[in-house]
């Protein structure tokens, strides 16, 4: 069986890049239905566009390689640039696996054990305690009558 991490970071979004889609999705989508389709001509070229900015947030925040940044980044551009709002639902999906993928502890740190000269350091200071001299604490201040009043 594939192992869910790797999964979840082949299919993921990270959830900036996937959110911010959503949003202008649903930004050009409804400018489209208030305009009567007339601004299409405008709306799929942005949402191509918006694709490369996927992509550089892929490559840099979630750490995909390029081949894989920039396929997710033509994807959900060209998602983006559907005049529907449908497609925001793909981005959505997208991102929350992408956050599920950001949540997960990471394999390699699941159990792993502290250095040994950590251990080490530790038990014996556990067997060895330090004994600190401390100097006596000071007299406190007289309290009644002032010597000087005599």
């Amino acid at each position: 069986m594939a192992d869910p991490r790797q999964l979840l970071k082949t299919l993921g979004l990270h959830p900036l890049a996937a959110f911010s889609l959503v949003a202008v999705d649903w930004m050009l989508f409804s400018g489209d239905v208030a305009s009567v389709g007339l601004t299409t001509a405008i709306t799929v070229p942005v949402g191509f566009a918006l694709g490369l900015g996927c992509a550089l947030v892929q490559r840099h925040a979630f750490k995909d390689s390029w081949g894989a940044a920039l396929g997710k980044g033509v994807v959900m551009g060209v998602l983006t640039a559907i005049p529907t709002g449908l497609p925001g639902i793909l981005n959505a999906v997208g991102g929350g696996m992408g956050l599920l993928h950001l949540l997960r502890p990471s394999s390699d740190t699941q159990g792993a054990q502290p250095p040994r000269q950590i251990v080490d350091v530790i038990t014996e200071e556990a067997e060895s305690p330090r004994r600190i001299a401390a100097s006596p604490p000071a007299p406190p201040p007289p309290v009644g009558r002032d010597p000087s009043d005599a």
